[in-house]
């Protein structure tokens, strides 16, 4: 009895300690950083926006790669398809240049394609077992898979749309069809034409470890496996399927799906978002359905808009949703696993509460606030002197500070909003 009693009161001790705490909610995460992608690096853990140069993360450092970090390199607006990796390099491209992008941890290089031909956006890039797959234009309009280990090789003539490489069988969607593909012959077969022309397949994930794909239909989940579909996940064959139109697709590190649900104009590549929701495929039932409607109601002009939206599994198996409204990314976490190293818990916006960035900051830092009320920042040194104030009556995504007058050191915010008061420390470099 005192052995169960003492591992009961141990596992409550772990369960409330800060590093072992998951919140079962969606918690917004302030990373100072609006992008248009959302992009983790599972080799070696780190994360890469982008705005119209790449933005790198790494152990709570942010490398902005624009003209000023990489001189005479032009990025030619960076990125068309979201950057992919291998185990030692990150590749991405831009439509229409003769060339495509490799950074391999130290340096930005671009790789020439033979003759003239050009990156292509029909589809996106894609690896397997560290080779690169990605379309490209020869110069009399002819489609060109080609692929790229240490150096470019074409495999063959014609496209393959959102190209999907498995181990041992392939796929391609394309608006309303999924096609298998036999790599490297490059023959494909149809799979699932049943979409209506109004209507097209936004996103297909395959099952980690296996060949069998998951993909987006109306008001259900397509799963093929080789030449043929073999099964669908709807509300008539699992558990409390929310309401909606699949629209992205994210695998968990357990195998589980997340998929989120929007608006039923499949046409529109942007989202209405509508819930989010979990899989579980040993259960078969809907788990975690949030109202997105209700999360993103703070921000006025989100929801019920259309958006660019992201969904992510991170390397500690975490799932991440970044939301693009009014020019602005707002980024949330559902903590299933350990938070990454670059994710301190001061970033982490739990209800009532603050954060601010960036941190360490050159004295130039942003309070965010989930609540939109007044607020009042006194900065004190660590002697407890009062070095500045700064007074707020409306919450907003541009709130800037300057403390770069002071000293470099550390300082401490004491942040009054409401009945709520915080205090921060501020790293001044």
């Amino acid at each position: 009895m005192r052995l169960f009693y003492a591992l009961l009161f141990a596992g409550i001790t772990q369960l409330f300690h800060p590093n072992w705490l998951k919140a079962q909610t969606w918690q917004e995460v302030n990373l100072g950083q609006s992008s248009v992608y959302l992009s983790f690096n599972h080799f070696d853990s780190t994360l890469w926006l982008k705005k119209t140069y790449p933005i790198h993360f790494e152990d709570g450092v942010f490398t902005y790669y624009n003209n000023t970090a990489v001189p005479l390199f032009d990025f030619i607006g960076f990125s068309y398809a979201k950057p992919v990796f291998t185990s030692t390099a990150m590749y991405s491209c831009t439509s229409g240049t003769q060339f495509f992008y490799k950074f391999d941890g130290n340096t930005f290089q671009s790789i020439d394609l033979p003759g003239d031909q050009q990156m292509s956006d029909y589809g996106r890039m894609t690896v397997h077992n560290d080779t690169l797959y990605f379309n490209t234009l020869d110069p009399g309009g002819t489609y060109v898979l080609s692929y790229y280990q240490d150096q470019l090789v074409q495999t063959f003539t014609g496209y393959r749309p959102n190209l999907i490489v498995g181990e041992n069988a392939s796929y391609s969607f394309s608006s309303g069809s999924v096609d298998y593909v036999n790599l490297p012959t490059g023959s494909n077969m149809g799979i699932d034409n049943t979409m209506p022309s109004n209507h097209k397949i936004l996103d297909a994930k395959l099952l980690p470890g296996t060949d069998t794909l998951f993909y987006t239909k109306i008001d259900h989940i397509g799963v093929a496996y080789g030449t043929s579909e073999i099964d669908s996940i709807s509300a008539s064959n699992s558990l409390q399927m929310p309401n909606g139109h699949p629209r992205k697709l994210c695998f968990d590190l357990d195998g589980n799906l997340w998929v989120l649900f929007g608006n039923t104009d499949c046409v529109n590549s942007q989202h209405k978002p509508t819930y989010i929701s979990k899989y579980n495929r040993s259960t078969q039932t809907w788990e975690h359905t949030t109202n997105l409607v209700d999360l993103l109601a703070s921000y006025t002009g989100c929801a019920n808009s259309t958006l660019n939206v992201e969904l992510e599994v991170d390397p500690f198996n975490n799932i991440w949703l970044m939301f693009i409204c009014d020019a602005v990314s707002r980024y949330y976490l559902w903590q299933q696993g350990d938070l990454p190293a670059w994710v301190g818990t001061s970033d982490i916006l739990l209800p009532n509460e603050v954060a601010i960035s960036p941190n360490p900051s050159n004295g130039i830092f942003q309070v965010s606030s989930i609540s939109t009320e007044p607020m009042r920042i006194t900065m004190l040194d660590q002697q407890g002197k009062q070095v500045a104030q700064f007074e707020l009556n409306e919450i907003s995504s541009d709130n800037s500070f300057d403390l770069s007058d002071q000293a470099p050191g550390v300082y401490f915010a004491h942040i009054t909003q409401g009945e709520l008061q915080w205090v921060k420390k501020l790293v001044v470099n």
